[in-house]
């Protein structure tokens, strides 16, 4: 008797996503370097929090992508654009999970901050120092995943 709990296109897409989580995961955290946690302790869950941060990017650039339910996809990213608005207003960092992980493993200066692979990406192709100077095209590729999601939504 073969029985499957989870069908094998699920399972492919489900590892090529925590591949892909992985690798941005290690590439945004070499690109922090200057993290000075308080204690072991802080250090081991800077890195939860990182691979959760990562899952969670990951998920919200290409989860509708790789998965579909666009709806879900969009709401999720409209809650995701609501709290950083939010955060933004009240500690001067727009993701919860970015102001976290700064509070766990503090960096030396504030450009050494969690920076996530768009971010990462963007700063290299624009030579820019501070995140309010690609802000405008980090939002611009968050609203290629909402217009994406809102085609296959009213489809």
């Amino acid at each position: 008797m073969n029985m499957q709990f989870i069908p094998v296109s699920l399972l492919t897409k489900l590892i090529t996503f925590f591949i892909i989580v992985t690798f941005c995961f290690i590439v945004a955290d070499n690109a922090r370097v200057r993290c000075e946690p308080k204690s072991k302790v802080n250090y081991v869950l800077s890195k939860i929090v990182s691979y959760s941060h990562s899952t969670y990017f990951v998920y919200f650039f290409l989860g509708s992508l790789m998965f579909g339910y666009h709806f879900i996809h969009f709401y999720i990213c409209f809650i995701n654009i609501v709290t950083w608005a939010y955060f933004n207003k009240i500690y001067g960092i727009g993701c919860p999970a970015t102001y976290i992980e700064n509070n766990l493993c503090p960096p030396d200066d504030m450009y050494y901050q969690y920076q996530d692979v768009v971010h990462i990406i963007l700063a290299r192709m624009f030579k820019a120092k501070k995140f309010s100077e690609i802000l405008p095209y980090y939002y611009g590729v968050c609203l290629v995943v909402f217009f994406y999601d809102a085609y296959y939504i009213l489809r």
